[in-house]
């Protein structure tokens, strides 16, 4: 057979081939439509089936053996009795309450019948309650959600909008991120939501909470700080991440635990806000401060843009690869974004210098939901 017979053979064989797979779809198309009209009679009209059928390659399929497992254990593994009995017993190194237990701890705030509820129905986040005396959303005092799978990698990280005179700085961050990091996961203990109360304290008029808080505060932050990544450094993880909700949270993880922004342009402008509002916080206090950078009324002094914060990751180093990504190629770039000058609170607006906060309702759809 000649070349020519050859291209003709070829093409007769692409059309029988094509006459064949249409007809195989139409007359699969058919009978999807009399078992449709059998099943559902009038209710589906013919031009709702679908008359393509989809071929999917391997590499499409869905790989499920990288879907978390439900488990009920915590973490998938971690016994819940088991890690209650780590979290009593847990004596913290440093600070006043060196020496005592968590339960001890509590015990001297007289928080005594505890009542620990976990949730692990959810394949990607698992759910610690803790109450005291019966298992009621008004006698909860900590919430601690955490993702199953810690694996995180920087090409998911979240991408924010940045004024203009951010933009460049900010992408120089994220190229940072990517050239040192990109390469590979991080292995993360990823803390979703985490609330620590004293729901007996009921916040009187006039006095502020922090924004997203209820209630005031247990007074027990670092030692469930420090708590956490002994666990978390006894897995020999990377370090725990979050992704601080307000200003004031990121501000907290800062001084307590040293964490630090993933993205350094980020850090820069993080500190600068930290060091320009350093002395409101004398005069005004933690509180104060959160509420007016809550409230819009922090300022770029050079645009006179407002300042609305930004969810973005946050990490407490601990292996050896975390140590290194902050180190001096990282502070390079947090410092040329240090600019504390430029930033500043108008405390000449009348509802930033007289609002008094009593209590945030609408976080009341974190709260514990009895089923």
């Amino acid at each position: 057979m000649n070349s020519e017979e050859d291209f003709l053979f070829n093409e007769k064989q692409k059309r029988d081939g094509c006459f064949l797979w249409v007809l195989v779809q139409s007359f699969f198309s058919e009978i999807c439509q009399k078992i449709s009209n059998l099943l559902f009679g009038t209710m589906l009209h013919a031009d709702s089936i679908d008359n393509n059928i989809i071929i999917f390659d391997d590499e499409d399929i869905l790989d499920l053996s990288n879907i978390p497992k439900n488990s009920n254990k915590f973490l998938n593994y971690f016994d819940h009795d088991e890690l209650i009995n780590k979290i009593m017993k847990y004596k913290v190194k440093n600070g006043s309450n060196a020496g005592y237990s968590i339960e001890q701890i509590l015990q001297s705030k007289n928080l005594n019948d505890l009542i620990f509820d976990f949730d692990t129905s959810d394949y990607y986040v698992h759910k610690m309650y803790v109450f005291n005396e019966k298992k009621d959303s008004h006698n909860l005092i900590c919430q601690l959600f955490l993702r199953v799978n810690g694996k995180f990698n920087v090409s998911n990280a979240k991408k924010i909008s940045t004024p203009d005179y951010m933009k460049e700085a900010f992408e120089e961050g994220n190229k940072f991120m990517k050239k040192k990091l990109g390469g590979h996961d991080l292995d993360l203990t990823i803390i979703d939501w985490l609330r620590l109360q004293d729901y007996r304290i009921q916040p009187k008029k006039g006095s502020m909470v922090l924004p997203g808080q209820i209630h005031p505060g247990l007074g027990i932050g670092h030692e469930i700080e420090e708590m956490l990544m002994d666990f978390i450094q006894q897995r020999g993880r990377d370090g725990p991440l979050n992704t601080p909700e307000h200003w004031h949270n990121a501000y907290m993880y800062y001084n307590s635990s040293h964490f630090h922004f993933l993205n350094p342009a980020f850090e820069g402008f993080f500190r600068s806000i930290n060091e320009s509002i350093r002395k409101d916080i004398e005069s005004h206090r933690l509180t104060g401060v959160a509420w007016a950078i809550a409230q819009g009324k922090l300022y770029h002094r050079q645009t006179g843009q407002k300042i609305k914060w930004a969810t973005l990751e946050q990490v407490c180093p601990i292996s050896r690869k975390m140590h290194n990504y902050f180190g001096q190629e990282y502070i390079d770039i947090v410092m040329r974004n240090y600019h504390p000058k430029d930033y500043f609170i108008d405390w000449d607006d009348e509802q930033t210098k007289t609002k008094a906060i009593t209590g945030n309702e609408e976080n009341n759809s974190q709260l514990y939901k009895e089923s």
